[in-house]
């Protein structure tokens, strides 16, 4: 898997379809969440790909990420 410093010195090709539009924008996403010394996992880049493939909406996802935050918040 590339790293983000990868994705930051490949050029630059803009997205042919709505996949490739949102691999761009999660890896740039990541990114920036590096750079604030956070780490993506790989439950959190799984579900970013069942976004990216259309088995999951966004809001389904974020709805996901505040279940999980609420149950890990109340134990």
């Amino acid at each position: 898997m590339a790293s983000f410093i990868d994705d930051l010195t490949t050029p630059h090709v803009p997205p042919q379809n709505e996949q490739e539009r949102k691999r761009e924008a999660f890896r740039y996403a990541n990114a920036s969440l590096a750079l604030e010394g956070f780490e993506t996992d790989s439950a959190q880049l799984a579900q970013q790909e069942e976004v990216i493939q259309g088995r999951l909406t966004t809001e389904q996802a974020i709805a996901q990420c505040v279940a999980e935050c609420s149950k890990n918040k109340s134990s």
